[in-house]
């Protein structure tokens, strides 16, 4: 019964901007030519802003979301078997010294913590 009731208390929580995920959302907003005022429209402040010494600028945008093991609430157990599975997606943006999107690209890399089985 205390296993039931623990599979029932897994948590997920997510920090940062949810649109990166939405590959097609990205493909017609972020396209190349853009303007960095329509990204900022479309996809508010970015997390971080990088400068080349070649006028070129790269905005990064990053969603975190994390999901607790359902393990991680079983008494003793979760103390080995508990943790939580982390999924980080990133966009990058890169703009030319007019302005304008030369490229994007994504990245989606997933893991773990908390616990020396996964």
């Amino acid at each position: 019964m205390l296993v039931l009731i623990s599979l029932g208390m897994t948590g997920c929580s997510s920090v940062g901007n949810k649109q990166i995920k939405n590959k097609e959302f990205i493909s017609q907003n972020i396209a190349k030519g853009k303007t960095k005022t329509e990204v900022l429209n479309s996809l508010g402040e970015p997390t971080n802003v990088t400068y080349s010494d070649i006028g070129n600028e790269t905005w990064l945008y990053v969603r975190n979301e994390t999901k607790t093991r359902a393990t991680s609430f079983i008494p003793f157990v979760g103390l080995v078997a508990g943790g939580a599975d982390i999924t980080t997606d990133k966009l990058y943006i890169l703009f030319n010294s007019e302005d304008t999107v030369i490229k994007y690209t994504t990245t989606n890399v997933k893991g773990g913590a908390g616990s020396i089985f996964k």
